[in-house]
């Protein structure tokens, strides 16, 4: 009996000893070299030229004048990181901006205002003109704020990186559009899509600069689904022989592969999680009903999760995306890892394996939606050619294999629907719907 005992504590203490040495050689396995030249890249610094403008964006709801705007937004990091590193602080931040007063529209206002998410704005401001030139006077201020957005160079995250961060002022950010709409609807119509080419270019170059993923889509969405929808509507409406403003040639300028990357975006996105594995790791405050302290300690290692975030990021960094970006073909993320209980490094890092698979998948579709961004300034390219190059006699499909190469892709062809009444192409972003597709002149 006792030797029986003796066995079995023998065995247990051999395998116990097994499991220590397994466990300690995975947690010195570390990371590996792709994951930490991704990991570098990844927490590269951004440091682009020009005028930031998150200050204006962050205080957008608020009459914050522009010499206090930096000031504002200082006060709020002090306050944002002085949260604990967990717990949900948003719901109850109160912004040093609403000292100032108050831009946001009332109650009756709100309904009223275009959206870039949905189409025929022209015509809903049309139809009541008495009603929107008073809405766009209430509001005079907000839409000037709004403006004067278009004219930074970039848009770089000033807080403090973490999951509850708050959200800039997006939602008014289109409110000029509304003006917009009704200066077309008096009459000043090269006043109007003078304003709408503005407000593509200055979104459009905010897509292409910020390390902010949601600015990235969210300027995708203005530029294009929003001003320039709304320019595709006006030139509908114009005379065949209208001019076109200078501004709109600038707007509409050839795309450039490297303005549909995503990678300093990216490399922002992947800061918010970067910081969220440390404070897991390292934060008393870390939630333990969710991740218990053992856990943590053993089971989870902050830097080797992060590499592993770092390597399926980077790939919006690299060479093989923008060879696909250039040729316009659907970006497909990398190969995924083998199941986490079949990697020796996930021995001692289960937990941070799990999270890094649940997240890899999650970001392909923003990709694919900067792609049909490409693609959508193409196509409003091509109405602006096609407004400018009449050709009489010729058929719309000959008009559109006569345009410049720039306005082409190498993949996808702009198709003519609705007995040419509208130009659309394929996205690759199937969330979004099938097709995006703009009228032409009746």
């Amino acid at each position: 009996m006792k030797r029986g005992l003796r066995w079995v504590l023998s065995s247990f203490g051999v395998l116990l000893l097994a499991a220590v040495a397994v466990w300690g050689a995975s947690r010195l396995w570390g990371v590996r070299a792709d994951e930490r030249a991704a990991l570098a890249q990844m927490r590269a610094g951004w440091t682009p030229p020009g005028r930031n403008g998150f200050d204006a964006l962050w205080t957008l709801d608020y009459d914050v004048p522009a010499a206090r705007q930096r000031a504002v937004v200082d006060a709020d990091i002090r306050t944002i990181g002085a949260w604990p590193a967990f717990g949900l602080r948003s719901a109850d931040f109160r912004s040093a901006a609403t000292a100032y007063p108050d831009l946001k529209p009332g109650a009756a206002d709100r309904g009223m205002w275009c959206a870039a998410s949905k189409p025929g704005c022209l015509a809903m401001v049309a139809a009541d003109i008495p009603a929107y030139a008073g809405l766009v006077a209430r509001n005079a201020r907000l839409i000037a704020r709004a403006d004067a957005l278009a004219g930074f160079d970039h848009i770089k995250l000033r807080l403090p990186a973490r999951a509850d961060m708050p959200f800039p002022a997006f939602a008014n950010a289109y409110a000029p559009a509304t003006r917009d709409a009704l200066l077309f609807a008096q009459g000043r119509r090269q006043e109007a899509l003078g304003n709408v080419c503005r407000g593509i270019a200055g979104w459009r170059r905010h897509a292409a600069h910020t390390d902010m993923l949601i600015a990235g889509m969210v300027a995708d969405a203005l530029a294009a689904d929003g001003y320039g929808g709304l320019f595709a509507d006006m030139l509908a409406a114009m005379p065949a022989d209208a001019p076109i403003p200078g501004e709109c040639r600038v707007a509409l300028a050839e795309v450039r592969p490297a303005e549909l990357s995503l990678c300093e975006a990216m490399k922002g996105e992947f800061a918010f999680a970067d910081n969220g594995m440390r404070n897991l790791a390292d934060s008393p405050q870390a939630p333990s009903n969710e991740v218990s302290p053992f856990a943590r300690r053993f089971l989870f290692d902050a830097e080797a999760t992060s590499a592993m975030y770092a390597r399926n990021m980077a790939a919006a960094c690299g060479s093989r995306f923008a060879g696909m970006i250039a040729r316009d073909v659907p970006l497909e993320p990398p190969a995924a890892e083998r199941h986490w209980r079949r990697r020796f490094a996930c021995v001692a890092n289960p937990v941070g394996c799990i999270l890094a698979d649940i997240a890899a998948p999650a970001y392909a579709s923003y990709s694919l939606r900067r792609q049909d961004f490409g693609m959508k300034l193409r196509l409003l390219g091509t109405l602006q050619w096609l407004h400018e190059n009449p050709q009489p006699g010729a058929s719309l499909a000959d008009r559109l294999s006569r345009r410049p190469a720039s306005l082409t892709s190498p993949a996808r062809a702009l198709e003519i629907g609705e007995g040419g009444r509208r130009l659309y192409f394929r996205r690759y972003e199937a969330s979004k719907g099938g097709d995006w597709s703009q009228p032409l002149r009746p």
